[in-house]
């Protein structure tokens, strides 16, 4: 599990789950990686996202999703090294965007790195800057927007550039290769494959 081989151990790991995943998730319930699991049932994932939101402690919130990893065992590490560089207020609303090494099959994969936001403007186009995996945001950015749970997709495209709309501050990290994204997923299902992209 790319979580829970972390090397950097400061961290709350929340899982969301439904209430028939019980009896496979409470064998871990007990071990010292795992913070918390949230057993509620949920209208879809972007609903899960935000039950799981609801409960964070910490500066800083990932998202990961069924599938998703960390790039490497040391993803955690270099991004906190990185983050302790930022001048940043804990009431601040502040999105990180991190690059992604893309599987589009077992041999073809590429390295996606976060674009500025001028290019989004340029193109008149609200795309992602960054996937999803590889987003940080800060803890005030998800407790004052939530994913709006009427979009059946892109629901985290809509939160980035409400967030945006609404002053919050967009911080490229192109030298910290947070996760890993495969097309063989949920999301690689709903977008053309253009490598590069």
């Amino acid at each position: 599990n790319s979580i829970k081989s972390q090397k950097f151990r400061n961290f709350e790991w929340i899982v969301k789950a439904q209430p028939q995943d019980r009896e496979y998730l409470d064998k871990y319930k007990d071990e010292n990686y795992l913070n918390k699991i949230i057993y509620k049932n949920d209208n879809g994932i972007f609903q899960a996202m935000n039950q799981g939101a609801e409960k964070i402690k910490g500066k800083w919130v990932i998202f990961l999703n069924s599938g998703d990893n960390f790039y490497s065992i040391n993803s955690l590490e270099i991004l906190y090294e990185n983050l302790k560089n930022l001048s940043f207020d804990d009431n601040n609303l502040h999105i990180i965007g991190c690059s992604t090494m893309v599987n589009l099959s077992a041999k073809d994969y590429y390295l996606h790195k976060p674009k500025n936001l001028n290019y989004y403007r340029k193109l008149f186009t609200y795309g992602m800057p960054a996937y999803h995996q590889s987003q940080v945001f800060s803890s005030a950015s998800i407790m004052n927007f939530k994913y709006d749970e009427n979009y059946l997709w892109h629901a985290d495209g809509d939160l980035f550039w409400r967030l945006i709309k609404n002053g919050a501050k967009y911080t490229i990290l192109n030298e910290v290769t947070l996760s890993t994204f495969y097309y063989d997923g949920l999301s690689g299902k709903f977008r053309p494959i253009i490598k590069g992209k």
